[in-house]
């Protein structure tokens, strides 16, 4: 009896660390099981030889964790949709504190919606940010703000200039400033000044759209040819303004209808 019951147990123990088949003589895993399988009881992830593991809660998924790793249990959640309805799917904002110092005197000639960016415009390099739209219909809403500067103590010594935001290199608002010196009693003039704009027709579902800030100098007049400085103080040395003070901001927001069919991601 010993000696049965012996081979019993080692042939138990061999067994157990054997694959196993059904409905196939060429198991491909630990359990190969080719055809339905009907599930009476719990599912069971991630146990131990001391742990029988996680059974999941009402409404749970059981996901993949990749390649060498066992599933878990993992919470469903979507938003509720309303049909034909923006929803805000992405928001960010940002600052810069470098700033620019446009030289170059381009002219008063007007901008147009959907212009191609100028070579001659500065661009505000630190704001240039890439944002995803993953809808067909959606829009596109930018708020830029930021603290121009001259110096000049003669009275009506100013410049013109003009900010625009680009997305993919294309104009989609813009606003044209006049910063001027009133009065011969100060110097270092300074003017906070904001650009509100939305695409008017809706982007490309993409992840790769890129927002720009540029600026041009448009025209001196008064017989002033000194520095300006947008999002950043006219020169190192001023006194009344730093670059904190001075700094630019950027806010991006995408509004979108979703499709009928969501993207889950956990």
């Amino acid at each position: 009896m010993k000696k049965v019951l012996s081979i019993v147990v080692l042939s138990f123990v061999i067994n157990s660390f054997a694959q196993v088949g059904i409905n196939t003589i060429n198991p491909r895993a630990s359990l190969d099981v080719q055809g339905g399988v009907t599930i009476r009881g719990n599912i069971r992830t991630s146990g131990t030889d001391t742990n029988k593991g996680q059974t999941g809660r009402m409404s749970n998924l059981l996901v993949s964790r990749g390649a060498g790793n066992s599933p878990e249990w993992r919470s469903l959640r979507l938003p509720i949709v309303k049909s034909g309805r923006y929803y805000m799917l992405f928001a960010n904002s940002y600052s810069d504190r470098v700033g620019i110092r446009p030289t170059t005197l381009t002219g008063t000639t007007p901008v147009t919606y959907d212009m191609t960016l100028p070579t001659s415009w500065s661009v505000i390099s630190n704001l240039t940010q890439t944002f995803s739209v993953i809808n067909p219909v959606n829009r596109v809403f930018v708020l830029f703000e930021a603290v121009a500067q001259i110096n000049s103590s003669a009275q009506y010594h100013g410049v013109d200039f003009t900010c625009g935001v680009f997305i993919d290199d294309k104009l989609v608002g813009a606003r044209t400033v006049d910063l001027y010196q009133a009065t011969t009693a100060g110097n270092s003039v300074f003017r906070t000044f904001t650009i509100l704009a939305t695409t008017d027709q809706p982007l490309s579902v993409s992840n790769s759209h890129v927002i720009k800030i540029a600026c041009t100098r448009r025209s001196n007049y008064g017989g002033f040819t000194g520095n300006l400085g947008i999002g950043i103080p006219e020169s190192a040395t001023t006194a009344n303004i730093n670059d904190f003070m001075s700094q630019s901001s950027l806010r991006v927001e995408v509004f979108e209808t979703p499709t009928s069919t969501l993207n889950v991601v956990n």
